[in-house]
């Protein structure tokens, strides 16, 4: 089999090469090759270790345990996938699924309000600012729009720093949101360069953009204390081959796989 990990280093899914590549590996999947199902998973594994994590399900061996139940979530149901998109919608949904614990050891490292988000919010911060996945495939994902996503986030934001939006000047608040979205990369030079001019002006502004900054390295930080090592990573990602070759697929009726085309086109219209 080609190396999972050495694929998970070299190609960004979201980049066009990586697209490219993972599309090729979801036609394959998709009619039951476990070996290209793991391929096509492989980049997506650090961002289910960390949603369950994150769940409170941190302790090495349940972990495991729930990263590899996950897999077998997905796998179950790739035959209705068509496109990447469809797999990380897919990947979200099965993550929404999973039931946080009220103990646990990571929850002292965690910043603030991390452990308490509610799904959609932890995805959307994991894809995000953990992984670094491409704001529109986000959105996506997430079957939101790309405004909707900036919601999302400054209001991750703002309460892992415990800012209230709703109690600032409205000003503040506004550049607060703008703020947000140049993290992302979503505003144009001329835009960031008013926000700057306005931050000397605005301390509650330009005490969101000092404070996120340095929250930003404690995720760092805390991203790595709670991934999994390359090497069990390896083990579990492979000892899924043999596994998945033994599990039926639900296999989809014909109605029902045009069904599910239309209903994609109609949400990715709608997201997007």
């Amino acid at each position: 089999m080609t190396s999972v990990v050495a694929y998970r280093f070299d190609v960004s899914p979201h980049s066009r090469e990586g697209r490219t590549e993972l599309r090729r590996l979801l036609r394959r999947a998709v009619r039951g090759d476990a070996d290209a199902f793991v391929l096509l998973a492989a980049p997506y594994c650090d961002l289910i270790t960390e949603f369950v994590a994150l769940c409170g399900i941190d302790d090495e061996e349940p972990l495991r345990a729930k990263t590899r139940e996950v897999h077998h979530e997905i796998w179950k149901y790739l035959p209705f996938m068509h496109r990447v998109s469809d797999f990380e919608r897919l990947l979200a949904t099965t993550l929404f699924s999973v039931r946080p614990r009220e103990s646990s050891t990571v929850g002292e490292a965690c910043p603030g309000e991390l452990q308490n988000l509610d799904p959609r919010e932890k995805f959307a911060l994991l894809a995000r600012d953990f992984e670094g996945w491409d704001y529109g495939w986000t959105a996506t994902a997430l079957r939101v729009s790309r405004r909707e996503l900036g919601e999302i986030l400054v209001s991750v934001r703002c309460r892992l720093l415990g800012i209230d939006l709703d109690a600032l000047d409205k000003e503040s608040a506004s550049c607060i949101r703008k703020l947000s979205l140049d993290l992302d990369g979503r505003n144009v030079a001329r835009e960031t360069q008013k926000i700057c001019r306005n931050l000397a002006r605005l301390p509650k502004a330009k005490a969101f953009k000092s404070e996120w900054l340095n929250l930003r390295c404690e995720l760092i930080e805390l991203r790595q204390q709670i991934r999994l090592p390359e090497e069990t990573k390896q083990t579990i990602l492979e000892a899924l081959v043999p596994e998945l070759r033994s599990e039926a697929m639900i296999r989809v009726p014909l109605l029902e796989r045009f069904t599910s085309r239309l209903s994609f086109r109609q949400s990715s219209v709608t997201a997007l």
